[in-house]
């Protein structure tokens, strides 16, 4: 780059930013290409994440021995947040229904419409959350 004579070290240093450079633009290209092809449209909230840590408390909070609290866990769906037993659909404590204009926490077949995620509404619900869990460890 210089008038200087250009040694094999000079020379190595030079490819390795070149290459170290390339990949990482290769590499953002990559990520930025997967981000707009990515067809799934899922974003968990904070709103979803705070419903979330709100009913694994009150589980917690329960005692239960049939409750295992390591083993509750989420999943997020383009419509609807499931608080799930062993991450199976089919063991669902309840499903927040938070996106649309009204918003719903819904416990097996009962749905309860509510003004927001807080603690202080969602521990209404307290009771019907705990026997929905409790039934579910115990299959």
């Amino acid at each position: 780059m210089r008038e200087q004579r250009t040694t094999e070290s000079i020379s190595n240093k030079i490819k390795e930013l070149i290459n170290g450079v390339s990949l990482k633009t290769l590499s953002d290209r990559v990520i930025k290409n997967e981000i707009a092809s990515s067809n799934s449209g899922i974003i968990t909230t904070a709103e979803e994440l705070q419903s979330y840590n709100i009913i694994k408390t009150m589980l917690g909070i329960a005692r239960s021995k049939s409750i295992d609290i390591e083993r509750v866990g989420y999943r997020d769906y383009k419509g609807f947040f499931s608080i799930l037993i062993d991450d199976n659909q089919r063991k669902c404590v309840c499903t927040m229904h938070l996106n649309g204009g009204k918003k719903y926490i819904q416990i097996g077949d009962n749905k309860h419409e509510i003004e927001s995620v807080s603690v202080a509404i969602l521990t209404k619900f307290k009771k019907e959350i705990v026997d929905s869990a409790t039934s579910l460890f115990e299959e």
